[in-house]
C-alpha cells in the first residue's frame, strides 16, 4: 500500500480543484488512485486523484509532490485541511486492485 505524508492542503479555486502537497513515504502514486482520509473510526473519505504534479519551491530549493483532486464543493479543501494537518500520513490505494 502507498503512504503519503501531507505537508499542506490548499485550494485552486480558478481550477475548481484542491491540492494535498507533501511527499510519498512508500510506494507509487498515480492519477486514478484514491487518497483515503479517516473521518472517524472505520469511517473514511475516498478521494480520487485527478493528477500528480510537482511543486518546486525556489526559496527553499525543495521539490514536493502535489496530489490534485476535483472539488465537489468549495468546502472540500477546508474539510481535508482540518483532517490532514501537516505531518499526517495517509493511505493511497489503487481501486482497480
Amino acid at each position: 500500500m502507498t503512504k503519503f505524508q501531507v505537508h499542506e492542503v490548499f485550494r485552486l479555486p480558478s481550477r475548481q480543484q484542491f491540492v494535498m502537497a507533501g511527499s510519498i513515504a512508500e510506494g507509487v502514486v498515480r492519477p486514478g488512485m484514491n487518497a483515503i482520509i479517516v473521518l472517524q473510526y472505520k469511517l473514511t473519505w475516498s478521494i480520487p486523484i485527478t493528477s500528480v504534479e510537482f511543486i518546486d519551491r525556489i526559496a527553499s530549493k525543495e521539490s514536493i509532490v502535489a496530489l490534485v483532486f476535483a472539488e465537489q464543493n468549495s468546502e472540500d479543501a477546508y474539510l481535508c485541511q482540518a483532517l490532514c494537518e501537516g505531518g499526517t500520513l495517509i493511505d493511497v490505494i489503487d481501486p482497480g486492485k
